[in-house]
């Protein structure tokens, strides 16, 4: 009896306690926040994720404008790169791809001058897909259709998904988006792009997929790549066999 009394006063002490220090330890998370993130992006976003995805070059994180509640995410360049040249490399790249329907929404410079921010994009990523969905290959696929539209336009262009990541693609609205771009630094051609492409897809995406799975992704792609070089050689696609778009 004299336990149970001991508990119910333990319990009771928590719910007194516990709210306060919660709101202690949000009051120095959100201090935390502050001196990461310069106060010209904290007197207008609300960084509802910091740092939730990091690359090589920088990281990733989710922010809510203040005025209207639109979701973005901010990237921030770290390491000696210069942030002037990465963004402008990225920015022209966004571009490109958003005129062939590969990327959604804007990207603009953040109010600090030296990260940037792109219109946030809701959905899974090609990862995710890849992991969970057992019937991404089935013939009634929708997502594997955009996939296919996707590297048919990819390699028209002289933009790359960064990294060549799968997790740098985003399903929705019944299509694939690239979030993370770069320029192709070297003047291939477009069969260049399709060889180049083939094998660097299969390494880096079968890896997320179960061993029983890896066979259908490399017919997929050998069946996609070969479809492409076939109308290539006779058509050429309207453009010279060195020409970027």
């Amino acid at each position: 009896m004299y336990y149970l009394k001991t508990v119910k006063t333990f319990l009771k002490s928590c719910d007194r306690f516990i709210p306060n220090r919660f709101m202690f330890v949000k009051g120095l998370f959100n201090k935390s926040i502050q001196k990461e993130f310069p106060c010209s992006i904290t007197d207008q976003y609300v960084v509802l994720k910091p740092g939730y995805r990091k690359g090589l070059r920088g990281t990733i994180s989710l922010v809510r404008r203040k005025n209207d509640g639109q979701l973005f995410v901010l990237k921030m360049v770290k390491g000696q790169e210069d942030p002037n040249h990465s963004f402008a490399n990225e920015m022209r790249s966004m571009g490109i791809l958003q005129d062939l329907g590969l990327s959604k929404g804007n990207t603009f410079w953040a109010p600090d001058g030296e990260s940037l921010l792109k219109t946030y994009v809701e959905g899974p990523t090609l990862t995710e897909v890849l992991r969970q969905n057992n019937n991404f290959f089935s013939e009634n696929s929708v997502e594997l259709e955009a996939l296919k539209q996707l590297i048919m336009k990819l390699c028209k262009s002289s933009c790359y998904i960064g990294d060549l990541n799968s997790g740098n693609l985003i399903f929705n609205d019944q299509r694939w988006f690239i979030i993370d771009c770069g320029i192709i630094k070297y003047n291939l051609s477009y069969q260049e792009r399709i060889e180049r492409y083939h094998g660097r897809f299969i390494h880096r995406w079968q890896r997320h997929l179960p061993d029983d799975h890896h066979a259908q992704l490399i017919n997929f792609l050998k069946k996609l790549f070969a479809q492409m070089s076939e109308m290539n050689n006779n058509q050429h696609h309207g453009f010279s066999e060195t020409e970027t778009i």
